[in-house]
């Protein structure tokens, strides 16, 4: 019986195991996004192909209008997002030799090279945080700005 790769981490210096556990949760949460983009696909395309419903604010159009429910009109968009920023990174992972450094570009950089379904929970907390903070010292220049 072979060992999971998981328990195989406490076999390296600690100072790895974060790095080994990004390395071995890569693929799985690729997959998870591989999925989600064939779910955002097959919801795109099941809307762009019904004609059971015709706008109702634009009766005489030819175009099909079909009622989607906000949740799948955001995983559409979130999974188009997501893809965007990991799909290159995912990609150069692929290559040989060279994709290593892809791993290593996402591990030390998550934000940058990679979506929130890669993200861990503090991350998440810590880069949302990050964001208001950013848009606060935005917006405090711009009412210094208008306060001249």
């Amino acid at each position: 019986m072979l060992p999971s790769p998981h328990s195989l981490i406490k076999h390296f210096p600690r100072p790895f195991h974060p790095l080994l556990t990004k390395v071995l949760n890569f693929g799985p949460q690729s997959l998870s996004l591989y999925r989600d983009y064939i779910l955002s696909q097959d919801i795109h395309s099941a809307l762009s192909s019904s004609t059971s419903h015709r706008s109702p604010y634009f009766p005489s159009t030819s175009r099909p209008f079909a009622p989607l429910p906000r949740s799948q009109f955001l995983h559409i968009r979130r999974t188009r997002l997501d893809v965007k920023a990991a799909g290159p990174t995912a990609v150069f992972c692929l290559l040989p030799f060279v994709g290593y450094f892809g791993v290593l570009g996402a591990f030390l950089k998550p934000r940058f090279f990679l979506s929130r379904q890669f993200y861990e929970g503090g991350e998440v907390e810590k880069y949302g945080w990050e964001d208001v903070e950013g848009r606060v010292k935005h917006y405090d220049d711009v009412m210094g700005a208008i306060e001249r």
